[in-house]
Formats: C-alpha cells, structure tokens, sequence
C-alpha cells in the first residue's frame, strides 16, 4: 500500500492542508515553513504516542481543538485487502484517521480517573459508507435504540420495503438486529441511501493497523553528530540497523538465543551442575556474612541480553587509519556513518515487507542519493530538502 492523500487538522503550525502524494514526493521550503510538521504528523499516524503529544502539537496551542492526521492508502497488495477487509471502503481504497484530544476540564481520558487527568486521548478511526437510516446503521445500533425501534417496528421501512419483516415477531439482540440489518441493506439501498462516516477505535482495530500499516521511521536532522552516532536501541538509527538485522536467518537468530541461554545456565542455579564452581563460591561466601547479622538464603541471579538487545546496541569502530569508536571520529566521518546506516536500511525494509520507509534528513547532496535509491529498488519515499524561499512558500516536488 502508499500513500495517496494525507490530511493534516489542528496539529502545530497547520490549521488544515491536504497534500496529494505521488510515489516519489519531495517537500521544499525555507526554514519554518511547516515540512517537519508533516513528518512528524505521518510519525503520529504511524507510531502513535502520547509522548509525541503536548501543547505545541496543537496549533496556535488551543488545546481544545482535537488534533487529527488523516490518509488515504491505495494500491494494497492480497494480503493488506485480507487484513484490512471489514474496514476497506467499496472502491478497495483504505481511510484512516489518528486523533489525539486532551480530555474536557474534570474528566480524564478514562472517564475522570484523577490519575489519568490531562492525558492525552489518541483513537484510531476509519472512514466508509454507512446508510443514513439509523435502524440500518452498525454504529448506531445498540440495547437502547433497540428498544425504541422495538416499540414502532412498523414505521421501519426505507424504499417501501419494510425491515419489520425481516425482523420477525420477536425482538432481536444486537447482534442480530446487525445481522438482519446487513442483509437488509444489502438488498434493498442503493448507493445514495449511503454517506461516509468515521468509525472510532473497533474492537481489535489497534492491532490490525499495527500489523499491517507501513513501516515509518522518523529520522530527525543531525544536530549532534556525536550524540547521534551512539548506536541505542532508543534512537532512530539503532532501531534501522535492528530492522537489517532482523534479516538474519532464523536459524542463525536461534542459534544466538542458545548461546546467550547457555551463558545463564553457567552463572545461575538454574544451570545446577553447569554453573561455575567460582560463581557459586562467591554466592556462598556473601551468604555466610549475611547469616552473621540475618539469616536468609541470598541468591546472585545474572540476567543475559536479549537477541533483541544485542541486535540494537553495536559498538560501530571505524579503521581510517586509526582504529577507535565512532563517537570518537570528527563529525564528518560520524555524519557518513549515520547516513550509510540510512541508506543501508532503505532497500533492506522494503526487501523484507514491501512497506514504504519514510524519514527526514537534513542535507540536499542526501536527498539526491535517497531518490536515486528509492527510484532503483522502485518505492515510494518522503524526503527533505531545504532551500532559500519565504515562509509560506512550502512546495511539493514530484518526481
């Protein structure tokens, strides 16, 4: 799937805009002219956090407005349509929408937990065609109307069919009034009985997006090349090495996780025979001054690292003459790195999951070279560049 539409709503310095996206898009302006705002509202949509959320997200910081990043998603593959089924609209096309809202004065986002006052709430919706008519409508069917309807069945006809037919002489559950209600529907409304509406947050949606929406990796401008060039599991580029390193063969990956349970085994009871006769030595001898002042069993427990940890955490040495760390280089050479990471990680995401990689970088010599990447293994990209213009004049480049 790409990208087709993304629409932006009360989010930092955009009211409202809409931006048609090709398959290869670059975004131009001068400084503050609103291009990190849009990929910080695509790393809402695709990594959603309340971390990400504070007074500045909201524009004009009105945090009474309801932030809201909106995208159309087309040309899904068989297993995307699969995933996607029960929320897709007719034209096989895919809404969805992330919304984030600080709850109304006195009342937290669960419903006025005071621990949970002033969080900020984020719902995913979707958006496809739902009849008019509220007694044919899923999202408007529930207990309650069930019972109104219920008591003036016969007023429930649409295109002189009556629904009371279909319902049958005693009152249905919910679950059967929606089910009367679809096959109701689909034989008797025609397309104008329809309007679009967005549905928030059903059962199991979450995961669903999770699953299936495309892998985003915000890649913020390189202020501190040092800083940067500190492979963690926490920052962008310790996540994109996991992401090629996740290609490993299973095999391989399980071989590791024998080895790092080995390692356990030797230094922890748990191994009984295996552990090393030093280790449980020192164990013992703690444990004998400890029964001096309090008697109890003391137990040294190690904890090994997990494949996951090890695959995002690498020393980088760098040989140019002098062997020695990373973060020891001058910032040229850190800077290289750190972009031979990103360029690296490019073919190997969309190699592995077909999903679209979209980051930020700061330099134009860079967004050349990444075109020309994403052009060759033929995927759409979001870059940025930047370039002397005014304020207002954010433009878009196809390419």
């Amino acid at each position: 799937m790409k990208i087709k539409t993304l629409r932006i709503r009360n989010f930092r310095c955009y009211k409202s805009i809409e931006i048609e996206i090709s398959s290869m898009h670059a975004l131009v302006g001068t400084n503050n002219a609103g291009k990190s705002t849009i990929l910080r509202a695509l790393d809402f949509l695709f990594n959603p956090s309340i971390k990400k959320i504070n007074e500045e997200s909201f524009y004009m910081k009105d945090i009474s407005l309801r932030v809201e990043v909106e995208a159309v998603f087309v040309a899904l593959n068989d297993t995307e349509r699969e995933q996607l089924g029960a929320y897709l609209r007719p034209d096989g096309t895919f809404h969805v929408m992330r919304t984030a809202q600080l709850p109304v004065e006195g009342k937290g986002a669960s419903g006025g937990d005071d621990e949970d006052e002033g969080k900020v709430k984020i719902i995913a919706h979707y958006c496809k065609p739902q009849p008019k008519v509220d007694w044919l409508n899923p999202g408007k069917i529930s207990g309650a109307t069930i019972n109104t309807w219920w008591a003036a069945k016969g007023d429930l006809v649409h295109n002189n069919v009556s629904f009371s037919s279909v319902l049958g002489s005693t009152k249905p559950s919910v679950g059967d009034w929606k089910a009367k209600a679809e096959e109701f529907v689909k034989g008797n409304l025609q397309a104008s009985d329809f309007e679009d509406a967005w549905i928030p947050n059903p059962q199991g949606y979450s995961g669903v997006l999770k699953a299936t929406l495309p892998h985003y990796e915000l890649i913020p401008a390189v202020r501190d090349a040092s800083d940067e060039s500190k492979v963690t599991k926490t920052n962008p580029f310790g996540r994109l090495i996991y992401e090629i390193m996740r290609t490993l063969d299973v095999g391989v990956r399980d071989e590791l996780e024998s080895s790092l349970k080995a390692t356990t085994l030797k230094l922890n009871r748990e191994g009984k025979e295996e552990r090393v006769a030093r280790v449980v030595e020192i164990e013992s001898t703690i444990k004998g001054f400890l029964a001096e002042v309090m008697p109890a069993d003391l137990e040294l427990e190690f904890q090994a690292p997990t494949i996951e940890v090890l695959l995002t955490t690498p020393r980088i040495h760098v040989d140019d003459g002098f062997k020695g760390s990373v973060e020891g280089k001058g910032h040229g050479m850190q800077r290289a790195v750190i972009f031979s990471i990103l360029y690296a990680a490019i073919p190997t995401v969309y190699w592995r999951s077909s999903n679209a990689l979209t980051s930020r970088t700061p330099a134009p010599l860079s967004l050349l070279t990444r075109l020309l990447a994403s052009r060759k293994i033929g995927k759409p990209i979001c870059a940025q560049r930047h370039r002397t213009t005014t304020r207002s004049n954010l433009r878009q480049r196809i390419y």
